[in-house]
């Protein structure tokens, strides 16, 4: 029914080549054809049956193609839904049960808030208190007072 690659390239690709080369027109080594020269160039088909089938695979693809786009599809709104049950779930409280045990989240918010007015609290009474000036004497101003002093104890 088919010629094998191989042959098929052999038979058809030198005999088209020596043809073409034929028909081109050489200018400095360079060939050019013309659409009349390119259309007298002989084509093979395969037979009818042959190119029918190949069609016949070439739409079974197509449909396994088609069918993995809407599979696709599918699984990507599936994907979305899930992420937001999940969401939705984590908000409500309900992705995991629930401990006991656990604070409930009224008096953790409380806590929370009287830490934050405590933590306002202290940095207004920082704000509040003046702050010492710090010597910003140098090591050899500290050097030179040291001299005077000695200095003067001497003198005296």
């Amino acid at each position: 029914m088919y010629m094998d690659d191989r042959s098929l390239t052999q038979n058809y690709g030198q005999s088209r080549r020596k043809h073409i080369t034929r028909v081109a027109s050489s200018t400095s080594g360079l060939h050019t054809l013309s659409l009349s020269k390119v259309a007298s160039i002989p084509i093979p088909l395969p037979p009818l049956s042959a190119q029918k089938f190949i069609v016949d695979e070439i739409e079974k693809e197509f449909s396994i193609i088609n069918a993995i786009e809407q599979l696709l599809d599918k699984n990507l709104k599936r994907a979305e839904k899930l992420r937001q049950s999940i969401l939705k779930k984590a908000f409500e409280g309900k992705l995991v049960t629930q401990d006991p045990n656990d604070e409930p989240a009224s008096l953790l918010l409380e806590r929370i808030q009287a830490e934050k007015v405590q933590q306002e609290a202290k940095s207004k009474k920082r704000k509040a208190t003046p702050k010492k000036k710090k010597s910003r004497k140098t090591a050899k101003t500290k050097q030179l007072e040291i001299t005077d002093a000695s200095n003067e104890e001497q003198a005296s």
